[in-house]
């Protein structure tokens, strides 16, 4: 059995969050202008890449990276300014250096940035012979003489420029890390992802259910009886919900009634129903995420994207039997297969026909599996190196099933793991995959060992978001939009801080 602190106010008060008798309030604590300045930036930019088209367009995503490496200056600045302490810090931010997760991703950045390093002619014939080939064919076609130099990527300047889009990933989670160190600033950020979520749910209903053919003023002229928000493909708002709807579900538990040391929750039973609802300093969120997480879920099967439903589904069945393994959680396990029906029972009432209609349809899903396929043939001609980041379009038209049947080119494949293969070799797809499966493992790991609610209901959240998106890229390519992967890296900075950063929480 757990023990609370003896002086709970205070315990409330020292991480950053106390709810008075009066009436809910939060004080950040510890938070000094530079941090609040920073991280009200920061939640900026995470509401403009989604409004922009979810950053898709060289405008958005280019700003986006201007506004995170400023703002990682000015974080630095501080930093400095102040020794080596983090500024204004009176609880520790620790991520180490030596973390194998982040060894494996710091891995793959490094493969990435050796595709635009300059190289002898010789050394690219022996790390990629098809690439050494395309380009003395290219020197040949223009009359030029042979390099000396080389690089390994096929298309350096797209290397480049996705190689600064992968950095502002990196910086975002290291100051998203920094930033939410306390359950205030973690409470702020998952309101504004939710918030942003219930926002693109109510602008896709309003475009479909009024036949807009119009995201802002760029004109689309498909799926419109679909939701998709302010993104130009509904499968990538799917994978957004996807991550932030099970981190609302999770936060219904991390405000659950009782101190740490709660015995065994029996949620059927009236008197505890009666206790949820009525009593307890927090209900008001309780309710709130409650409430979230059930629109948020009907707007992702109103999405009609058979991979986000799927992979949102698996993470949360993922959650709930994490749930389950523990007896003393066993009661959050059944109230979120609860939720999981409330969302279902609420899409059958409104209209889950588009998504019905989605799941019947194959020749898609074939034709998705057919290029998946035919780019397996270009991981074996680079298998060491692979063609370059952010060069997958341009390489794939010499490969079988070049085009979709509209005619329309193969910019990107629907499947962002196998996509990654091809653009970074083997070597870069195992470093990332690995990478990503450690840090999961890792907060597997650290929430086992968690007695609290809010870290037990957070961090389940944040395992599930994040274990959804992973599903989700084998068949899409939602992590090429800059607005998920910020996302994605924010919802994996606040469960680090949740299960990993502080054991006291």
């Amino acid at each position: 059995m757990e023990l609370a602190p003896h002086n709970t106010g205070q315990h409330y008060r020292d991480r950053g969050l106390f709810l008075s008798g009066a009436g809910d309030r939060t004080d950040l604590a510890g938070e000094n202008g530079g941090e609040k300045f920073i991280f009200r930036a920061l939640m900026g930019v995470l509401v403009f890449t989604q409004l922009a088209f979810g950053g898709v367009h060289a405008w958005a995503y280019c700003l986006m990276e201007l506004l995170v490496f400023t703002l990682s200056g000015v974080a630095v600045l501080l930093w400095l300014a102040r020794g080596v302490n983090w500024p204004g810090d009176t609880k520790a931010f620790d991520i180490r250096l030596l973390n194998p997760a982040l060894l494996w991703l710091g891995l793959f950045l490094l493969i990435t940035g050796l595709q635009i390093l300059p190289m002898p002619f010789w050394l690219v014939e022996l790390i990629s012979p098809r690439a050494f080939d395309l380009k003395i064919a290219a020197a040949k076609a223009t009359g030029a003489d042979p390099p000396g130099w080389m690089q390994l990527s096929l298309i350096p300047f797209e290397t480049r420029l996705a190689l600064i889009r992968i950095l502002s990933y990196f910086c975002m989670f290291a100051l998203m890390a920094w930033l939410t160190r306390h359950r205030a600033q973690m409470l702020q950020a998952i309101g504004v992802l939710a918030g942003m979520g219930v926002f693109q749910v109510i602008y896709g209903a309003a475009q479909a259910y009024s036949h807009t053919h119009r995201i802002w003023w760029y004109a689309v002229s498909k799926h419109s009886s679909l939701i998709n928000g302010t993104y130009i493909n509904f499968n990538h708002l799917a994978g957004f919900l996807a991550m932030v709807c099970p981190l609302c579900v999770g936060m219904v538990f991390a405000y659950w009634p009782g101190r740490p040391g709660l015995p065994k929750i029996r949620p059927f039973k009236p008197d505890v129903i009666k206790k949820w609802l009525v009593t307890g300093i927090n209900r008001n969120l309780r309710i709130c995420f409650a409430g979230l997480a059930a629109l948020l879920g009907f707007g992702l099967i109103s999405t009609g994207s058979r991979g986000g439903i799927v992979a949102f589904a698996a993470g949360s069945l993922f959650m709930i039997s994490m749930f389950m393994a523990r007896p003393r959680f066993r009661g959050f396990g059944q109230v979120a297969f609860i939720l999981l029906l409330v969302i279902l029972a609420c899409s059958c009432f409104i209209g889950i026909k588009p998504a019905l209609e989605k799941f019947q349809k194959t020749g898609l899903h074939s034709s998705r599996l057919d290029y998946t396929l035919s780019a397996a043939s270009m991981i074996r001609d680079y298998p060491v190196s692979g063609t370059g980041m952010g060069t997958f379009g341009e390489a794939y038209h010499s490969y079988p099933v070049a085009h979709h049947a509209g005619g329309m080119a193969l910019i990107h494949l629907h499947n962002d793991w196998m996509e990654l293969g091809v653009e970074t070799g083997l070597i870069g797809l195992g470093a990332a995959a690995i990478g990503f499966v450690t840090l999961i493992f890792q907060y597997i790991r650290a929430w086992m060992g968690r007695g609290n609610h809010f870290s037990i209901g957070l961090g389940g959240g944040a395992i599930a978001g994040m274990l959804a998106i992973g599903l989700h890229s084998f068949g899409e390519f939602a992590l090429r939009m800059p607005a998920n992967a910020l996302t994605l890296v924010t919802v994996a900075a606040v469960g680090w801080n949740a299960l990993c950063q502080d054991k006291s929480f």
